[in-house]
């Protein structure tokens, strides 16, 4: 049965108990055996777009941490990547997660940052096959972050070349 209409059995611990009826990985209210997004939620933006920067801040609807996250950078040439978690960055993919075991804490908060070169025309910058972690080792339902816009670079001497990126 389920009297409490969370998606578990009210008697999966062997008794009958509407309160401890299945594990709640998330803590979202609904447990285990019937939610769709176990790991939790994350819904991904963008924020403070320059020439050659941007960040990635995240929502997470979880009581779980983010242990790690990867992606692939599109639309621009990516230079490096900044978290706090350790980063690895190449050919647009960047890579983040902890030797010693830190995390970043469910809430909001800043993901990464991003530096990537300039672009004459200005530039539109996504993120796709984008994986992340949490600290249980779930893996969390990513939304967004979609793209955005970067405004086209300086060039004040009409070289055909970003005044931020080589002058």
């Amino acid at each position: 049965s389920d009297d409490d209409a969370d998606t578990c059995d009210d008697c999966s611990n062997g008794q009958y108990d509407t309160s401890n009826d299945g594990d709640d990985f998330d803590c979202d209210g609904t447990c285990d055996d019937g939610d769709d997004t176990v790991g939790g939620e994350i819904t991904l933006s963008f924020s403070n777009a320059t020439e050659t920067t941007i960040d990635i801040d995240y929502n997470l609807s979880s009581c779980q941490g983010i242990s790690g996250f990867q992606f692939h950078v599109d639309g621009v040439d990516l230079i490096s990547a900044d978290a706090d978690l350790e980063v690895s960055s190449a050919n647009n993919n960047v890579v983040a997660f902890s030797f010693t075991g830190a995390q970043l804490d469910s809430g909001s908060g800043s993901l990464a940052s991003l530096l990537f070169f300039g672009d004459l025309d200005g530039a539109t910058i996504g993120l796709s096959n984008v994986v992340i972690g949490s600290s249980g080792g779930g893996q969390i339902t990513v939304y967004g972050p979609g793209d955005a816009a970067i405004v086209a670079c300086t060039n004040f001497d009409g070289d055909d070349l970003c005044d931020i990126d080589v002058d």
